[in-house]
């Protein structure tokens, strides 16, 4: 496909940014933390890289454990931090969801398929935790959402939700320039989400038509010939959604009404329900 796009970032500026955002969303992720339990820094895998921070609320679960969503970052698969989604996932656990955002190993000292490996690695291991087997869903944004789609597609038992924020569904339409310190040539089309045809679960897209990364219009593209794939254009959004400020937030906020809604939530106990005494 065409609609080829460089990566370009601007090397005196982006670090100052991103410390400045990473610091205001661990402000925000501190606020909406009340009565969330979190495990950081949890290993589920043997590499030193392969670490989760898993977000629950403290709370009582399901009888058949906690619905879970896995939270990929993004970074172009050689950079970005589960850091970046913390601010998200507390949100997700006052839903009843818990919510891990984790960490893989990074190219291209890990090239391709290391990241994608560290995916079901870490798939694994949640499935060996006390959550609910058929509710397990994908977040992920930029590369992140590339990783859930291919492990959605990919994953030996089945997801039961996706939502991917910019993703790259056509590697073949991006310089390879970008692609090469992650991927070889040959590779491309197995990594590649438009390639497959395997049946994704419900899925969400959203991408903004100012996306100077990955162009939207391969989301688009991409929602058209998949029956499964709900797709949210959102009008002038960047790259990572953060402008336009209020219909950015408003599109991640009903993005993760989205995935609530299609993992259907159990009823659970509570401790803070008042119990009514029986009559006797």
């Amino acid at each position: 496909m065409s609609d080829k796009k460089e990566l370009t970032f601007t090397p005196k500026s982006l670090p100052l940014f991103q410390n400045f955002a990473l610091t205001s969303k661990q402000i925000v992720k501190t606020l909406r933390s009340f009565d969330i339990m979190e495990w950081d820094d949890t290993p589920y895998g043997a590499h030193p890289e392969q670490r989760m921070t898993m977000f629950e609320l403290n709370d009582l679960a399901p009888r058949d454990g906690w619905p879970t969503v896995l939270m990929i970052h993004g970074g172009g698969w050689v950079s970005g931090s589960p850091r970046s989604m913390d601010h998200i996932a507390p949100l997700f656990a006052r839903h009843g969801v818990m919510a891990c955002t984790m960490q893989y190993r990074l190219a291209p000292q890990h090239p391709w398929p290391a990241q994608a490996q560290d995916v079901h690695t870490a798939l694994d291991f949640l499935r060996s935790q006390q959550v609910d087997l058929s509710r397990i869903a994908l977040w992920g944004f930029s590369a992140g959402a590339h990783l859930a789609l291919h492990a959605a597609q990919t994953y030996s038992h089945p997801i039961a939700a996706v939502v991917a924020i910019a993703p790259p569904v056509d590697l073949h339409a991006i310089s390879f320039d970008m692609l090469s310190p992650c991927f070889q040539e040959e590779q491309l089309q197995e990594a590649n989400i438009f390639d497959k045809r395997n049946k994704l679960p419900p899925t969400l897209l959203l991408h903004g038509t100012s996306d100077s990364i990955f162009p939207y219009v391969h989301s688009r593209r991409f929602a058209q010939i998949e029956d499964q794939v709900t797709y949210w254009e959102i009008e002038g959004g960047n790259h990572g959604l953060h402008w336009p400020l209020i219909r950015g937030r408003r599109a991640k906020r009903k993005a993760i009404s989205w995935l609530v809604s299609a993992l259907d939530l159990p009823s659970r106990g509570s401790k803070w329900k008042r119990r009514k005494k029986k009559n006797r």
